[in-house]
């Protein structure tokens, strides 16, 4: 990158700095989400007050061009770090200020020892392509929201049908796919665990699957007899492969045993 950049750690004290970075990217297409101020200043100093909150923002003659910030959660096998907010300038998109902004938060999460990191966005939104081109895969966690001021969307069980136009909000709450709901009857599959780093999968005595942690966060679920994981739906073209990255231990468990039930 040629223009001078510098990074900060963003701070319950200094992010008010970044809102309007935010307000400018948000209520800009594709997003359109209609911000003010004092709404915007709420959120991001809401979200720095947790206890466990980090964030970094990019710095362009002093002035924030990019930010990213969340939270480190723990989890059964160590911390995990949850994406909340990322965005860029309009005229600094797709020249790599976004790209050099993660790998800055990624080496800091990495030297305090987290082990992943995970997101939430609309996977027909410019930002999913974005992460997939870091290496981000796609899981199996869907996420279901009902909104709390209108009580005809909980009695219609469905924002289109309730009429209130003030729903919006709900409809970006379903955000990544999940696969499809398992059919048949699963094979019987044991996990033998070597502690750290690797999880194996075996059926009636048979290793089948071998689960492993990356030393850069995630997790590769490599098949150790003929099975092939099928392409990932964004690349239909794709041949299969033996081995797929998953984000977190647990998703990578629920697609081998998905795998192994089909």
């Amino acid at each position: 990158m040629t223009l001078p950049f510098t990074t900060v750690a963003l701070t319950a004290e200094n992010i008010v700095d970044c809102a309007d970075l935010y307000l400018g990217v948000f209520n800009a297409p594709p997003w359109n989400d209609g911000w003010e101020h004092a709404a915007v200043r709420e959120r991001l100093e809401a979200f720095m007050a947790f206890p466990a909150a980090r964030g970094m923002a990019l710095l362009l003659e002093g002035v924030p061009v990019a930010m990213v910030l969340g939270w480190k959660e723990r989890w059964v096998n160590g911390w995990t770090f949850h994406i909340k907010e990322m965005c860029v300038a309009g005229h600094l998109q797709r020249q790599g200020a976004g790209a050099a902004l993660m790998g800055a938060l990624e080496d800091g999460l990495r030297g305090e020892g987290v082990m992943s990191v995970n997101l939430q966005t609309l996977e027909e939104a410019p930002a999913f392509g974005f992460y997939e081109g870091l290496g981000y895969r796609k899981g199996r966690v869907v996420m279901l929201g009902s909104c709390c001021s209108c009580p005809s969307h909980r009695q219609t069980a469905g924002m289109a049908q309730s009429g209130n136009p003030q729903c919006r909000p709900c409809k970006s709450l379903l955000t990544m796919c999940c696969s499809q709901p398992l059919e048949g009857t699963m094979e019987n599959v044991t996990w033998d665990h070597d502690p750290p780093t690797t999880w194996i999968a075996t059926v009636s005595g048979q290793a089948v699957c071998s689960i492993k942690r990356k030393d850069i966060g995630g997790w590769t679920a490599g098949w150790t007899d003929e099975r092939l994981w099928p392409p990932p739906s964004h690349l239909p073209k794709a041949l299969p492969q033996p081995t797929r990255f998953f984000s977190s231990l647990e998703e990578a468990k629920a697609a081998v045993e998905q795998a192994l039930a089909a």
